[in-house]
């Protein structure tokens, strides 16, 4: 079976192409237009180092800023192309997450959007992703974060303080939403004290 990657690239090119090169996304002040180019700057090109290391970021800008102006059907093709040296493995490793959420950027950035079926892959795929990294997105939190998903099945991410905890529940997909930053857009229950809770929505969270 294919990686969830290989179908959230598909997705994100849909939704890109859907969209137009023009449209918002949740990553403001880029348009689908820019987030394309930063898709494909950061798969193909070394300016993506800029990523990692804070003293390329320019670079990286500027790399990403120059492909935004190519044609946009020639953007999506590239969206829609995995580069033929780019390791399945890899692909499979770091693109599902990556793709998976901007593909939300852009369907969610515009009024009357909602959520696209649930797929067990995508939300298998997102539960490993939070079980992995759940720590990492959350270590900003102030106080202790739980994960529930709708089986019941919960995870502690973020070991209570003395300010209390919250538990987040969801589907795994919705869940990664909140935890890359996306917390005005993604349907998640947020349960715990009030002071707890009023803390955790203040909190900065990885993204």
């Amino acid at each position: 079976m294919a990686s969830v990657a290989v179908y959230e690239r598909i997705a994100l090119a849909d939704a890109l192409e859907s969209a137009g090169p023009g449209a918002p996304t949740l990553c403001p002040p880029w348009s689908a237009r820019d987030l394309a180019a930063h898709v494909i700057v950061r798969e193909r090109r070394l300016e993506a180092l800029g990523l990692a290391l804070p003293a390329l970021g320019n670079r990286l800008e500027t790399a990403r800023a120059a492909m935004a102006d190519r044609p946009w059907a020639e953007l999506l093709s590239l969206v829609r192309q995995r580069p033929f040296w780019f390791p399945e493995l890899l692909d499979r490793l770091v693109n599902g997450v990556e793709f998976f959420i901007h593909t939300e950027d852009v369907r969610r950035a515009t009024d009357g959007w909602i959520p696209r079926p649930t797929e067990p892959h995508r939300e298998t795929a997102m539960n490993r992703a939070l079980a992995s990294g759940g720590r990492g997105f959350f270590r900003k939190s102030p106080v202790g974060v739980r994960l529930r998903v709708p089986d019941g099945t919960e995870r502690e991410v973020k070991s209570q303080t003395e300010d209390g905890s919250v538990t987040l529940s969801g589907p795994a997909t919705e869940l990664m939403l909140y935890a890359a930053g996306r917390t005005g857009h993604a349907r998640v229950d947020i349960e715990g004290d009030t002071d707890a809770i009023t803390l955790f929505r203040e909190s900065e969270l990885r993204f």
